[in-house]
């Protein structure tokens, strides 16, 4: 993997890399750069984390 990851493919074309996501499963881990980064790509998890379970998540960490 290059230095930047995930990085330059996210900047030259990011809708077609998030939407190659999907194929993946519904929790991705992708590296954009020196930390990973953990993507939801199914919407009932976005649904659950976002409004269902909200408390269970910390913002900003």
């Amino acid at each position: 993997m290059p230095l930047i990851g995930h990085g330059g493919q996210i900047f030259t074309s990011p809708l077609t890399f998030f939407t190659s996501l999907n194929a993946l499963g519904p929790l991705v881990q992708i590296q954009p750069g020196p930390k990973p980064v953990y993507v939801v790509t199914a919407p009932e998890l976005v649904r659950r984390m976002l409004v269902t379970d909200t408390r269970n998540y910390l913002k900003g960490a």
